[in-house]
């Protein structure tokens, strides 16, 4: 029984062990994230920004070929800006799994604890009914000691 109650308790720690390896992946997983959104956030301004001033440009009487090549380095900004919201989604599927990953580990948690208090009651309704009995086995000799200094014999 105490053999049991030991796997089960490290059971326990080991699921506790998992769910805050889970919990520090989920966070990690948050702050890239969170990176990815800010990356997303500068590739946006930084088009902005580009097609303020070449719109500046273009009032002032910019070339042809400068519109050319304006046209080129707004395309390349906003792949930029393509690629880094496809890297917000593949983050935000990361974090997603990585929730379902520190449920996952929860409610293993929860489980192995509910184990080992299965196990632990289990344990001392065994122990306080070998104490019964061996408390009637106490008494049962005393009565016998009782009786037979005194002469009675049930």
């Amino acid at each position: 029984m105490t053999a049991l109650l030991e796997v089960r308790r490290r059971e326990e720690d080991e699921r506790k062990r998992a769910l805050a390896d889970a919990v520090a992946a989920t966070a990690e997983a948050a702050r890239e994230l969170e990176q990815a959104r800010s990356a997303a956030e500068a590739a946006r301004a930084a088009v902005r920004t580009f097609v303020a001033e070449a719109n500046q440009r273009a009032q002032r009487g910019a070339a042809a070929r400068d519109f050319v090549a304006n046209e080129a380095y707004r395309r390349r900004l906003e792949a930029a800006v393509q690629v880094a919201e496809e890297a917000i989604e593949a983050a935000a599927r990361l974090v997603a799994q990585r929730d379902a990953a520190e449920t996952e580990a929860r409610d293993a948690l929860a489980a192995a604890r509910a184990e080992t208090r299965a196990v632990q009651t289990h344990r001392e309704r065994w122990q306080a009914e070998r104490r019964r009995e061996q408390d009637r086995k106490a008494e049962a000799s005393a009565d016998d000691i009782a009786q037979s200094r005194h002469g009675r014999k049930p």
